[in-house]
């Protein structure tokens, strides 16, 4: 079950880290 879980967050987390990087570049190049 831990790991299960550990591993979702660390998904989870990816997801969110990749969808901040993109927004982040989007504005870079709007700027």
């Amino acid at each position: 079950m831990t790991r299960e879980v550990s591993r979702t967050r660390l998904n989870m987390l990816r997801s969110y880290a990749a969808h901040d990087h993109r927004d982040n570049f989007q504005k870079a190049e709007m700027v």
